[in-house]
């Protein structure tokens, strides 16, 4: 019987009772980022504040005392991306290579380590500003 775990991508992280490992453990496995973004990003912030305070003790029983606080803010951010979206599509139809047709993962590289040398995707490319 397995314990509680989660099945994300094809990996079954519950852990076995009997040995105490994870179901999957030592399955090889690829990080695979569904976006990649490179950022322009030109900010802008400027605050203004005052405190100031006034105290006044006429005798030993009066004692007045006045705070002030003013402050006002304004930021400003201005972003411009170009994202590569798609990562992790599977493109079923592909026609790539002398075998005929295929899949993405058919063509998917990877190290030792888990990261990804080479793949194949259904991408798209974006220019987001905002």
């Amino acid at each position: 019987m397995r314990g509680s775990g989660s099945r994300v991508e094809g990996v079954d992280t519950s852990i076995n009772p009997e040995t105490g490992i994870l179901v999957d453990a030592g399955v090889p496995f690829a990080f695979a980022p569904s976006q990649r973004h490179y950022r322009q990003k030109d900010t802008r912030d400027e605050r203004d504040a005052f405190f100031g305070q006034v105290q006044w003790q006429s005798t030993q029983d009066l004692d007045v005392n006045f705070d002030l606080q003013y402050s006002q803010r304004v930021q400003s951010e201005r972003r411009n991306d170009l994202t590569f979206n798609g990562g992790r599509r599977n493109d079923t139809s592909l026609n790539i290579g002398p075998g005929g047709t295929t899949t993405t993962l058919d063509s998917l590289v990877v190290s030792p380590t888990g990261a990804i040398l080479q793949s194949v995707t259904d991408n798209t490319i974006e220019v987001q500003g905002g």
